[in-house]
């Protein structure tokens, strides 16, 4: 068993790897201290509080379109969002394998499955291109994106076309698909990809906090 970890494409992405992560976790930790800090709890605890529950409510049935007006009033659009979603996590596992796991590659998993995971990636990369397109016709969106969005959309498509090719046509090898990785991780903690840990780490606070009070789940 060994890793791919050998050539200069491969430690080039372990270095923006390992940047990524130092660098989410200290943000995650001042911005959880900073918000101890500012937190002014002045309700009573419920007296048959269940943050758990709220944790998990807040992860399903609150994420639901029925209960998140943008989603409801464009299913077109949620749906497209959840598909890229979907493939950029598959790609990150892909990453991880390639990397650290390559043996695992002949078990035949989802990420390592040539046609199911290229289906999985184009399929993702082109529900991306349609966010990408709808941003930059739409007027509303336009007016309200910043340069930070078209570069976080065109690295997530650019992860998953570069995965997508390298799974069934090998136009991409590993080392060349490392280094579109290695532009994700440096971008990461400078960017609005970085909403990728800081989702959770906002959900699981905001279901604490109603938890406490008692308001959740409904």
């Amino acid at each position: 068993m060994s890793s791919n970890i050998g050539s200069i494409e491969s430690k080039i992405v372990l270095v923006a790897f390992f940047w990524c992560v130092i660098a989410l976790f200290v943000q995650l930790f001042r911005a959880r201290k900073k918000s101890a800090i500012d937190a002014r709890e002045y309700s009573r605890p419920a007296k048959c509080k269940n943050i758990f529950k709220a944790i998990i409510y807040n992860f399903t049935k609150a994420m639901s379109p029925y209960y998140k007006e943008s989603a409801r009033l464009h299913p077109l659009k949620f749906i497209m969002g959840i598909t890229m979603h979907l493939g950029i996590f598959l790609s990150i596992l892909k990453f991880i394998q390639l990397l650290f796991f390559p043996w695992t590659i002949s078990y035949n998993l989802i990420i390592s499955s040539s046609i199911l995971a290229f289906a999985i990636f184009i399929t993702s990369a082109l529900s991306g291109v349609f966010l990408l397109f709808n941003r930059i016709f739409s007027s509303e969106l336009r007016s309200i994106s910043n340069l930070d969005d078209y570069i976080s959309i065109i690295l997530s498509i650019l992860i998953l076309v570069s995965s997508a090719l390298n799974d069934i046509f090998l136009m991409i090898n590993n080392d060349q698909m490392f280094l579109i990785y290695a532009l994700l991780f440096f971008y990461i903690p400078v960017g609005k990809l970085r909403h990728a840990i800081f989702f959770f780490a906002v959900r699981v606070d905001f279901a604490k906090k109603l938890g406490h009070r008692g308001v959740y789940p409904l």
